[in-house]
């Protein structure tokens, strides 16, 4: 014979085979004998025979092809047809039991608690089906009564009960922070706007017809308009297009008022009619809890983010002081003589390695503490060969250094006196943080950073207003 013809012959024998099998499997009159005992439930119990549904979970096999029962069935039994496992099922559920189990009909999600007696131990299935309908229905927990070590595990109320179980019971409930109240102003205190004050000065010269005069005049007015816009008092806004008569006439700023020189006398009037003005120059009755803004004619824009921020700070106690930085690097903009008049070193982590506030725009809560500051920063410019940009006689200036700014140098070295941390710079070499700390005696050592023993001003705050 053909070989092809062998193979033909094998594959015919397999599948007459497994024809065979499935037939014996099937129709034997073993498989029947669950028929037969399905038969003679339904004539004992018709009623309820009748009422019952097949079960759509999987449900041991009640008996195997000798006659086994589930709980011994031997491994090599034959499988059960469907018909035998339906008929093993609806026994397990006609059958009366001793337990008083009302019937449950498995083909629904709803089932009854079952009513269990302590002293006698449920049927395997009961045993199995009981977390099933507590996790399908958690309300039906309260109504089964616990055994001795339920009642032990079970959480009570005051009175012993069990608590009935919500959907919402048992979760962890966020405990909201309670938001601090926020601070409010001493009875009688003006409003905010009542305590606006704002002075700025442009001028070249004490004639304001002089041509070079005439575009810083436009300046005022457009910083005058735009502070009023604002919420500044008009009777607040002290716009000075000259220099007071005071300075033209006081010794110690002779040298500052000559014409022509840069900035008007490198700015020195900023400093200058900041202590003027608190001590009640030009008729300003300024008071302590008021505050006072300062911006460049040319820059007036700047001070509306300030503002912003005195407004929400108002009624708290700090800050003192609103100021904005830059990132460049103190020791690459301030001369070295600066540097020695208060006793560091260039390298100083904390004031010559961090960055250098402006003084285009600045703002302070008067108080004591300001006041003393205005003072400092006047005394500091009344220094002509520091605020000059002089070339430093005493400690040489840094290798890198680029040039002097003038009152912006000794503003911003000032401000470090009082305020522990100021920022990183991005033009030179910088410090983190934890470095800032520290600061560089004079003899090379370093010590803990504190308030500067001639100018620091201990409880001064500061806040970056942009």
């Amino acid at each position: 014979m053909a070989p092809g013809r062998d193979v033909g012959g094998f594959v015919f024998l397999y599948i007459w085979a497994t024809l065979v099998f499935w037939c014996y499997s099937t129709f034997s009159p073993w498989s029947h004998a669950h028929v037969v005992q399905l038969r003679t439930v339904e004539s004992l119990q018709p009623a309820q025979a009748d009422v019952r549904k097949p079960s759509r979970e999987p449900i041991a096999e009640a008996a195997s092809v000798k006659g086994n029962t589930a709980g011994d069935a031997s491994p090599h039994s034959l499988p059960a047809s469907p018909v035998a496992t339906a008929a093993a099922a609806l026994h397990r559920e006609a059958v009366p039991t001793s337990l008083g189990q009302p019937e449950a009909d498995l083909g629904t999600a709803t089932v009854a608690a079952a009513t269990i007696d302590p002293g006698t131990r449920p049927a395997p299935e009961q045993q199995q089906q009981q977390p099933q309908q507590q996790q399908q229905q958690p309300a039906s927990v309260a109504e089964v009564p616990a055994g001795p070590a339920e009642k032990q595990d079970a959480p009570a109320g005051g009175d012993g009960a069990v608590p009935e179980v919500t959907p919402d019971n048992g979760k962890k409930k966020r405990n909201k922070q309670q938001k601090k109240p926020r601070p409010t102003l001493p009875p009688g205190t003006k409003p905010f706007e009542e305590r606006l004050w704002l002075y700025m000065h442009r001028s070249c010269s004490q004639d304001p017809e002089e041509g070079c005069n005439g575009k810083f005049k436009t300046q005022l007015a457009d910083a005058t308009k735009y502070a009023q816009e604002l919420g500044f008092p008009s009777s607040h806004i002290l716009a000075f297009g000259k220099l007071p008569d005071k300075f033209m006439n006081e010794s110690r700023w002779a040298r500052y008022v000559a014409p022509k020189l840069r900035g008007r006398g490198f700015w020195f009037w900023k400093a200058a009619l900041l202590e003027y003005l608190l001590d009640g120059g030009e008729g300003a009755q300024i008071r302590d809890g008021d505050w006072v803004a300062y911006v460049d004619g040319d820059r007036y824009w700047r001070m509306k983010r300030l503002l912003g921020f005195a407004r929400v700070k108002d009624a708290e106690d700090s800050p003192d002081m609103l100021v904005q930085g830059q990132p460049q690097c103190e020791y690459l903009w301030t001369r070295g003589d600066v540097f020695a008049r208060f006793g560091l070193q260039l390298a100083d982590p904390h004031y010559g390695l961090t960055m250098q506030y402006k003084a285009q725009t600045f703002m302070i809560r008067v108080n004591a503490k300001t006041r003393a500051f205005a003072r400092h920063w006047t005394t500091l410019c009344a220094d002509y060969h520091l605020i000059s940009g002089e070339v430093s006689t005493i400690l040489p200036d840094h290798k890198d250094f680029k040039h002097t700014r003038e009152d912006q140098s000794l503003l911003s070295m000032l401000i470090k006196a009082s305020r522990s941390y100021n920022a990183k710079c991005k033009d030179g070499t910088t410090v983190t943080p934890a470095e800032e700390a520290w600061i560089l005696a004079p003899n090379g050592t370093k010590v803990p950073w504190a308030p500067h023993p001639e100018f620091g001003i201990p409880g001064l705050t500061f806040a970056n207003g942009g």
